[in-house]
């Protein structure tokens, strides 16, 4: 109870006291006991109103909490089912799109299997860089065609001149073949040291020799460490390895630039085989 209140009651109170006692009804003790009681009815009073506006605001509080909750758990609850649901449907086109991918390579497998059931096999080529240095010279001097395309280039280094033209021929079919020899070479034994420079090595061995490979005769009579003669191994005529074929210019007047030779006997016109050089 406000204390205004409380003020006016009493003095409402002690006013009737006072009328009372005036008229002698009653004894001044039995009004303030009077007194008191309404007091205390009135704080009770008070005090009941009080507790039921706190129920009621109680209430109304836990209330407003209560949906508060639900509403965020709700919402929370949602957005989870959201969530779940995309990553589903996420999951389930991933699921679709591997099948389709699936079914695609395994037809593509099935086309390729059909066409390579179709193709001949392939043969590996050999590409000219992985070749030695003999077999692609041996190769670049089967076709008549090729050797007389080098000896073109021969000729031109001579001036037209048939003159020398074996070494010079040598030195082009060398150069044709990616070897780095000096155009100037002009003799047999400044062709054999410049191989060497080159890292070629010398082999008597004739039973070793292979197509392709530089073969040098005996030294020239009275002119030591000057091979007679060089040309290009091309082949035995037969399991004697006596006589072979070779590539030289010595007929090249004739347009002979392959012919056979006797390779490790000695002629009256043809000298043997000293050594070959290979790298």
């Amino acid at each position: 109870m406000s204390k205004d209140k409380f003020d006016v009651l009493e003095k409402l109170h002690k006013d009737k006291i006072k009328k009372m006692t005036q008229k002698g009804d009653v004894q001044i003790e039995e009004c303030e006991k009077y007194i008191k009681e309404m007091q205390e009815m009135e704080l009770k009073r008070e005090l009941k109103y009080n507790t039921a506006i706190t129920v009621i605001i109680g209430a109304f509080l836990t209330v407003f909490l209560v949906l508060c909750i639900s509403s965020i758990s709700y919402s929370r609850h949602a957005n989870k089912t959201k969530v779940v649901q995309k990553q589903k449907q996420e999951q389930n086109l991933a699921i679709k799109n591997a099948k389709t991918q699936d079914k695609a390579e395994v037809k593509n497998d099935k086309n390729n299997t059909a066409t390579n059931k179709n193709e001949k096999p392939k043969v590996k080529e050999v590409k000219q860089e992985e070749k030695t240095y003999y077999e692609k010279i041996g190769s670049s001097l089967d076709k008549e065609e090729d050797r007389k395309n080098i000896l073109k280039s021969a000729l031109s280094l001579t001036g037209g001149k048939y003159e020398g033209i074996n070494i010079k021929y040598m030195v082009s079919i060398l150069k044709a073949n990616g070897i780095n020899i000096p155009t100037s070479v002009s003799r047999t034994d400044t062709l054999v040291k410049e191989l060497e420079k080159l890292g070629w090595k010398k082999s008597t061995n004739a039973n070793d020799l292979r197509k392709g490979d530089i073969v040098f005769a005996i030294d020239t009579v009275g002119i030591a460490g000057v091979p007679s003669h060089t040309y290009i191994f091309m082949g035995w005529e037969n399991s004697k390895k006596e006589n072979g074929y070779v590539v030289d210019a010595l007929s090249a007047k004739d347009n002979v630039t392959y012919h056979k030779r006797p390779i490790t006997v000695q002629s009256e016109t043809t000298d043997k085989m000293q050594f070959f050089m290979r790298k």
